[in-house]
């Protein structure tokens, strides 16, 4: 898991609604269809104990390649807790492969946000 301290998405409500989409490329040697999850959470009010209550939102991207950069796209998956407020966003957690215990390396570059739906590989 990694997790990212972050002020810049303040906006959670556009990803719920479709408006905005996250992405990364990802070089993995996780076999082809592995989910990686990417949660918008509240620093202060998730902790490991109380999975999965207090995240935002939950979006979920599949490995599209073996040993190859490509881009995966993250498409809304959950919203676990109502009472996480957009505006109370102040963290990201990256999960590949959870609940599993595998070898795979991920190699993670470009985590953007884009405007719209991407209907290409990853979804």
């Amino acid at each position: 898991m990694i997790t990212i301290s972050t002020d810049a998405i303040k906006g959670g409500e556009s990803f719920k609604e479709g408006a905005r989409q996250f992405a990364m490329d990802v070089y993995a040697s996780a076999p082809v269809g592995t989910l990686l999850s990417w949660q918008l959470e509240n620093s202060s009010r998730s902790t490991p104990a109380n999975y999965p209550a207090r995240r935002h939102s939950n979006y979920q991207g599949a490995v599209t390649q073996t040993n190859a950069w490509h881009t995966v796209y993250f498409y809304l998956q959950s919203i676990p807790d109502l009472v996480t407020y957009d505006a109370q966003v102040d963290r990201v957690s990256l999960l590949m492969a959870a609940n599993s215990f595998t070898c795979d390396v991920y190699y993670i570059d470009n985590l953007r946000a884009i405007n719209g739906i991407e209907t290409g590989e990853g979804g």
